[in-house]
């Protein structure tokens, strides 16, 4: 079966493209997520397009339209050029709002974006010029590696958070964020290509109610809902992308591009009903009341995460393990002073329950309260537990790190290291790695920084905690 969209040929059971993830004619579609999909006019190698730009090959296939590297004559340059399918293009307050956030698009001067240069029209026929970046797609990378170090891993996805942050920065979203458009330059640096259907945050998108952008796998749940996505769509998309970096696939696989979109939610919610199980049993354990309130504050809902552990204080004895949520609850909305409240109420209930004094400290730290956070931090090392002791060595070094002493950092995670390989705790050692190698990077030493990231992942595989 061979796909609508880049003409590659398929099993003939096949629901989606295996190439582009494009359904194919014989998939069930809901009838409001249509794709953007037509061909467009054929450039042949040696042909000029609007007596300017030379056609060299064709280079892919997209949403928009075609692209093709191109020479242009006037600045005797390489360039990308897209041509802009006709079905979008027909629609003239389509073709000036996308005038209007390419203006906005160009403004990302990064050097881990790819320029986007001019709109341009010839006879009916709409296009976009780029520049043009030789080398490979992500996603050929992936399919030749396999999968990529926790070095090389972080090294690209570094530079892939860097260019999005500048999009951001400027107000920009990309929402088709994958693989196939990051490009891996000839000097391996990662370049965030095709914000051609990019759109200003303030403004509305280019397509209509009811029109799918995006590819199936990185999209949002929002994007798979048709509704209005902001710079956390990218995001999302990033940590699909992250994740099928080390583990060579992707975490959803569904059968339509709603399927693929709802798992996440699905999953989400059939872990909140095991949870509200336990709550209306009125089960005395504690535990389940936190992991409810954890994954409500996930999604942010922080009113329904405080009335869960308020519940249980309603109706069961104080905890202190309830009290390091409501801790925490507070520490994620920023209202610092009653964070501190509730760890001081959990460390009096139970001294020896150690992540009230973690954090406390943590609170502290975000307070800028160096001092005192450092102190806590230093009773943290001095419990008898394994696991707060190695908390409060790797929390001591972030805060020299905020705090620019990346020596002492390094010199206190080398201690955690040796710690950790005494007592036979593997995550705690792979953990003082990790820390060791940002420890590195921050102090202009990538080297040592890539070497350290491997020895972490390559411990938590180990620990089995990955």
């Amino acid at each position: 079966m061979k796909c609508p969209k880049c003409q590659t040929d398929n099993p003939s059971d096949s629901k989606y493209c295996r190439e582009c993830a494009a359904p194919l004619p014989s998939s069930k579609e809901i009838p409001v997520t249509e794709t953007l999909e037509t061909p467009t006019e054929e450039l042949t190698r040696g042909t000029t397009f609007a007596n300017r730009y030379e056609i060299i090959e064709e280079l892919g296939k997209g949403g928009m339209g075609k692209v093709y590297r191109v020479e242009d004559k006037k600045i005797k340059e390489e360039v990308a050029l897209k041509l802009i399918k006709p079905e979008i293009a027909s629609d003239k307050k389509t073709i000036e709002r996308f005038s209007n956030e390419l203006k906005t698009a160009r403004k990302i001067r990064h050097k881990n974006v790819c320029a986007m240069y001019d709109l341009g029209e010839e006879k009916g026929i709409h296009y976009i010029t780029m520049e043009y970046v030789p080398g490979e797609d992500l996603k050929s990378f992936i399919r030749r590696a396999g999968t990529l170090s926790a070095g090389k891993t972080l090294f690209l996805a570094k530079q892939v958070c860097d260019g999005l942050a500048e999009a951001h920065r400027l107000g920009v979203i990309h929402r088709d964020l994958k693989p196939q458009n990051i490009m891996i330059d000839k000097e391996g640096n990662a370049r965030i290509m095709d914000f051609g259907i990019a759109r200003s945050v303030k403004g509305k998108g280019i397509t209509g109610a009811g029109v799918m952008v995006g590819t199936p796998e990185y999209m949002s749940p929002e994007q798979a809902e048709v509704k209005e996505v902001d710079q956390r769509s990218d995001i999302y998309s990033l940590g699909v992308i992250l994740y099928e970096m080390v583990t060579g696939r992707v975490p959803f696989e569904g059968e339509t591009p709603l399927g693929i979109g709802y798992m996440n939610l699905e999953e989400w919610d059939k872990s909140i009903e095991q949870f509200q199980w336990h709550i209306q049993n009125k089960v005395e354990y504690y535990q389940p009341y936190i992991n409810l309130a954890d994954s409500y504050m996930a999604k942010g809902l922080h009113k329904k995460a405080r009335e869960v552990l308020e519940y249980y204080l309603d109706n069961q004895p104080d905890h202190p393990g309830i009290r390091r949520g409501l801790a925490i609850l507070y520490l994620c909305q920023g209202k610092y002073d009653l964070a501190l409240v509730e760890a001081e109420k959990g460390l009096t209930l139970n001294p020896a329950y150690y992540l009230n004094q973690r954090v406390k400290a943590d609170v502290l730290h975000c307070q800028g309260n160096l001092t005192e956070a450092e102190k806590d931090y230093q009773k943290l090392i001095e419990y008898k537990e394994p696991a707060a002791h190695a908390w409060g060595l790797a929390k001591l070094a972030s805060l020299y790190f905020t705090q620019g002493r990346f020596k002492e950092a390094k010199e206190l995670l080398e201690q955690g290291i040796d710690w950790s390989k005494n007592v036979g705790e593997k995550w705690a050692e792979s953990n003082f790695h990790w820390y060791l190698g940002y420890a590195h990077l921050q102090s202009g030493n990538p080297e040592m920084a890539l070497k350290e990231f491997d020895n972490a992942l390559s411990g938590y595989v180990e620990a089995e905690s990955l």
